[in-house]
């Protein structure tokens, strides 16, 4: 993981969203608290089949 980190690895996740964004078939599921977004699930639906593609869960509701 610390390598990742010295490379801006952790910016593909920045961008994966970004571009789901603009994509039809993906959806957002949030979790939120007061107006803070605490958790979300990136998934697509394609053919009737679902598919998670991104979880992020913030540290203080782990």
């Amino acid at each position: 993981m610390m390598n990742l980190k010295k490379r801006n690895g952790y910016l593909v996740y920045s961008e994966w969203l970004k571009n789901a964004c603009k994509d039809a078939n993906k959806y957002f599921a949030l979790f939120m608290s007061k107006d803070n977004v605490c958790a979300y699930i990136l998934f697509n639906i394609d053919n009737n089949i679902g598919t998670i593609e991104l979880v992020k869960v913030a540290k203080e509701y782990q």
